[in-house]
């Protein structure tokens, strides 16, 4: 992601720059540059950063996002954009400019509001609506600046996009502006809160409401915790008193009592600050470790007393972050050691948990985490974990291992050995099939069938128990010839996907409300089943109307425009009735393979008869 470091080169009218001058300027290494023109789509050539000569999208390209068209907000999404749009417009914002940033119906955007209204008078916070001045926040300063902190750095990158979209609508370099205060400022912050940080800062830019303390505040809030000011003396007496009483409370000895006070005190920094001006950074382990560790939580919650003496109530999410710290310190007391590791997939939850769950079944002696995002796994202290397992590549002091989501055995095999080999656990190195076909080629008979005995080899050494072998469902399971339709003259998009899941819902598959359940799906939040190439996958929940999983496909002779959108036009509508979140993703990867090969797909698309179409399905499971 690009981000706001590089505004100044993209909109300066040159359109070449040196990567070292450009380095020199932003602050970025040269190969953060290069991995942004890389993420964003600059070119970047012999050392020269080559800016495009039309920048008009570059708020989606800032962003990463490939197609901003398909971009979709649940509903609790909705509710922090909507107060967070208010709260930045400060009146200058309608019904109608919701409607237009989000894609959704009046009624959509009526309900959030209702809803919106009601969740904040709970903080005595009002939500006016006036023809003159548009929608209005009144209520208390701090606690309208509390609720845009936490809402901001609870986004995800799609819904960013769209609050940076909004910022920029008039000036496209307006939250970059930002970015020089906050350098010139010398605080330094783990860069996933940088984004938030400066859109927010931008908000603030003049709103009255905020004054320069507590904008001063705001930046400690968000730091890493490594600066260090005079005025702030008295956080190491505070530090000091709560490591007393939490060895006294809890009988804990510090392996090494500096090294822990360092860890406390750079985590105490920020959180005095965040604490103080309730600025809360949700903290996704919180019930998790309340419930594991009930015990430790009680007693930390008391050697905290220090603090909150200064600061007020401290909030759950808070007094995590201090549970996680000291309960790596009890870990560390153990007779047996149990190491502790963080899981950080930023592909969903579900990919995380399965994540997590073949992780397990590696590595039973250690003890796994989940972050589900970046943000999340910057606020955990550095003592609170000995390793991080990664699908992507960022700075930690602890031993990282990259890997996929769902590793295949090979992959599994070389984690596995590297991670014992580290920490010294208690197992063995297990070698690969193929060397030891290698090693036993002397005592095996000159006709055997090298390649079969690596197979079988491969399989009995596997790390990641092997799959049934009927239990993945394959595409051409699921598309069969009863459920494979042809059509003409279709009026419209709603008629288009009843048509295609009728197949469905003859074999009692799905029910008549699940159909409808797509159709209000889309109404509410946009062409999310448009996969592109003419193709829509239309779907919805399991609970809305699936009886047991099933595919059913409908290709027309002519298009139709999903919501009436010739941006949307698809010709091929694919209904997926999904009973769990598992036993259909081999079918959608094959289906996936198909539209990814554009000869398949013209093939598909021009296809007249089921048996076209099977053949093309059949095909691409054989390449397979």
């Amino acid at each position: 992601m690009l981000g706001y470091t590089l505004d100044f080169a993209v909109f300066s009218g040159q359109k070449f720059w040196k990567v070292e001058k450009l380095a020199a300027l932003s602050g970025l290494t040269e190969a953060e540059i290069a991995k942004a023109a890389a993420d964003s789509g600059f070119e970047l050539s012999d050392g020269v950063f080559v800016v495009s000569d039309d920048v008009s999208d570059f708020e989606a390209r800032r962003f990463g996002l490939s197609d901003v068209r398909a971009l979709s907000f649940r509903e609790s999404e909705r509710l922090k954009l909507v107060y967070l749009l208010v709260f930045a417009a400060d009146g200058d914002v309608s019904v109608e400019a919701f409607q237009a940033l989000f894609g959704v119906s009046r009624n959509t955007i009526l309900s959030d509001v209702k809803q919106l209204k009601l969740r904040l008078s709970e903080d005595s916070i009002a939500l006016k609506f006036s023809r003159k001045q548009g929608y209005t926040l009144s209520g208390n300063a701090g606690k309208l600046l509390s609720l845009a902190f936490r809402a901001i750095h609870s986004l995800d990158n799609q819904a960013l996009y769209l609050l940076s979209k909004f910022l920029n609508r008039e000036n496209p370099q307006r939250v970059a502006s930002s970015l020089s205060a906050l350098t010139e400022s010398g605080i330094k912050m783990p860069e996933s809160r940088l984004t938030p940080t400066l859109l927010l800062f931008s908000m603030l830019e003049n709103c009255a409401r905020v004054n320069a303390p507590t904008r001063e505040a705001l930046l400690f809030s968000v730091s890493d915790g490594s600066f260090r000011t005079a005025t702030l003396d008295f956080l190491y007496r505070i530090a000091f008193e709560i490591m007393e009483s939490i060895m006294r409370l809890a009988a804990l000895e510090f392996e090494d009592f500096t090294k822990t006070f360092m860890a406390l005190l750079t985590h105490l920094t920020p959180a005095y600050f965040r604490i103080k001006y309730e600025l809360v950074l949700e903290n996704p382990l919180t019930d998790r470790i309340h419930r594991e560790y009930p015990e430790l939580w009680q007693l930390t919650e008391k050697a905290l007393e220090p603090l909150s003496a200064a600061t007020g109530p401290i909030s759950a999410d808070e007094l995590a972050y201090f549970v996680m710290l000291f309960g790596s310190e009890s870990h560390k007391r153990a007779r047996h050691r149990q190491y502790s590791a963080v899981v950080l997939c930023v592909n969903g939850i579900s990919s995380s948990l399965i994540m997590r769950k073949r992780l397990e079944a590696l590595f039973p002696m250690i003890e796994f985490a989940l972050a589900t995002d970046v943000a999340s796994f910057a606020e955990l202290p550095v003592d609170s974990y000995d390793m991080l397992f990664s699908t992507l590549s960022l700075p930690t002091e602890k031993p990282i291992y990259l890997m996929s989501p769902l590793p295949e055995a090979e992959e599994a095999r070389q984690l596995y050995n590297q991670v014992v080999s580290d920490f010294a656990l208690p197992g063995y190195l297990r070698p690969s099939a193929d060397s030891l076909v290698k090693s036993l080629a002397p005592y095996l008979a000159p006709d055997a069938d090298r390649a079969k005995v690596a197979q079988l080899l491969a399989r009995k050494l596997a790390l990641i128990p092997q799959k049934k072998e009927n239990s993945p469902l394959m595409l051409s399971d699921l598309l069969t010839e009863k459920s494979i339709t042809f059509a003409e003259n279709v009026p419209d998009w709603e008629t288009a996907i009843t048509l295609a899941a009728q197949p469905l819902l003859d074999s009692e598959k799905i029910t008549r409300g699940y159909t409808q359940a797509i159709i209000s799906r889309v109404k509410e939040f946009g062409a999310y089943i448009d996969l592109g190439h003419g193709v829509a996958l239309p779907h919805a929940r399991p609970e809305d109307g699936v009886n047991k999983i099933g595919m059913s496909l409908l290709k027309l002779a002519q298009p139709v425009n999903l919501l009436d959108d010739p941006a949307h036009a698809v010709q091929i509508l694919i209904v997926l009735a999904a009973s769990d979140n598992e036993s259909h993703l081999h079918a959608l990867s094959e289906l996936t393979s198909i539209l990814s090969d554009k000869n398949q797909l013209a093939s598909l698309l021009s296809a007249e008869k089921s048996s076209d179409i099977q053949k093309i399905i059949q095909k691409g499971e054989t390449n397979d």
